[in-house]
């Protein structure tokens, strides 16, 4: 989580402007489309390496990968960037959001 977080933060110029003209510009949203499904695929290859964790199938995989990265946009750039929240506070509300998806898939 905190390394999507850092790395929203760092983009969050370029994806103020990249998003705002996306919606104006449906061949723009295209292309920015195509870029989610990488860094998902960068997260479930990360959950994978978990073995402790009770993953259903592959499709828990990829639920979860896309999961973590709609919060990491929402904490890591949407509160923060859009609407000016702190971004300390959001970055420790990710991480408790992480904190209680990862204990829905590590046994006990």
């Amino acid at each position: 989580m905190d390394r999507q977080l850092d790395h929203l933060w760092k983009e969050r110029e370029f994806l103020r402007v990249t998003l705002s003209r996306a919606i104006l510009q449906p061949r723009l949203g295209e292309l920015v489309g195509k870029y989610g499904p990488g860094r998902a695929n960068m997260i479930a290859q990360r959950l994978r390496r978990y073995e402790q964790c009770r993953f259903a199938d592959e499709k828990d995989i990829e639920v979860l990968a896309h999961a973590l990265m709609a919060l990491s946009f929402n904490f890591g750039f949407i509160r923060p960037a859009i609407l000016g929240q702190d971004r300390e506070q959001t970055k420790n509300l990710a991480r408790r959001a992480a904190n209680l998806l990862s204990r829905a898939i590590l046994p006990g």
